[in-house]
């Protein structure tokens, strides 16, 4: 398998070859299961709190719960966006950005094995969404 640096040291030509998509697959895959293991205690807090709790421990085991719920929303959207990902990565479109269909890069895919946008598109994105002051979903970097 290619390793970080080998990956960037590949030829533009090899742009999402079959090691180049294994590569990015097992770092889904290694994101995935960590996202997974952080869901798991998110959920372990959660149960710890659903006990009977002191009157005045209360507000502290509630900010918890709540901190935790925060967590499990934002880790539950990153795992969509894994499986969305391994998705692409299944269907060969992995890498090419979805509104241009140009190459996203293999630096901003280190940087966010997500990105489903190249920078151009992002960047784009965001001046329409000042433009027209809409709330558009983006891609994070």
């Amino acid at each position: 398998m290619l390793t970080e640096k080998a990956l960037l040291a590949d030829a533009q030509k090899n742009y999402m070859s079959d090691a180049q998509l294994d590569f990015f697959k097992h770092l889904l895959m290694q994101l995935k299961k960590q996202v997974e293991e952080n869901l798991h205690s998110f959920r372990d807090t959660i149960a710890e709190n659903e006990i009977e709790p002191d009157p005045l421990d209360f507000a502290c085991m509630e900010e918890i719960k709540q901190i935790s719920l925060i967590g499990v929303r934002r880790d539950t959207e990153l795992l969509h966006e894994i499986e969305a990902s391994l998705e692409r990565i299944r269907n060969r479109d992995y890498g090419f950005c979805e509104e241009t269909g140009e190459a996203i890069g293999i630096r901003r895919l280190l940087a966010n094995p997500n990105a489903t946008l190249s920078v151009e598109a992002l960047e784009n994105r965001e001046s329409m969404e000042r433009i027209q002051g809409n709330s558009m979903p983006f891609d994070p970097v």
